[in-house]
């Protein structure tokens, strides 16, 4: 066993909710700005549209999120974060759940996210 791939890792469904929930961020600014149009949201941008101003041509298939993901190269040979433990003598991965992905981007990220569109009306 080895610690699975991260981004490499990614499905279809992974891209589709990706995108997804860049689509309610991006819901979430256009009504904010309608409420409040002096807010400086300019920079929330889509995903994908992040993706490729960041990695641009590090990109091999910019076809969807799913295959930026799969095939940028600056997330080549990441991993998800795991911790090691012995099972019968053999070397096995559990998921770390005391990583930054879960003590920092999903309570500060997502999860306030969400608040605001609750907040802003705008369905999740």
């Amino acid at each position: 066993d080895e610690p699975p791939l991260f981004y490499y890792g990614a499905d279809e469904y992974t891209g589709e909710k990706l995108s997804k929930i860049s689509d309610e961020v991006l819901e979430i600014k256009r009504v904010l700005l309608e409420k409040y149009p002096s807010l400086h949201l300019h920079s929330l941008h889509h995903v994908s549209e992040w993706m490729l101003r960041s990695y641009g041509d590090d990109i091999g298939d910019k076809t969807s999120i799913y295959t930026m993901l799969r095939t940028n190269k600056g997330y080549r040979g990441l991993t998800h974060p795991m911790r090691e433990v012995q099972v019968e003598g053999q070397t096995k991965y559990l998921p770390n759940f005391r990583y930054r992905y879960f003590t920092e981007d999903l309570p500060m990220g997502l999860i306030v996210t969400r608040g605001i569109a609750e907040l802003a009306g705008v369905k999740t």
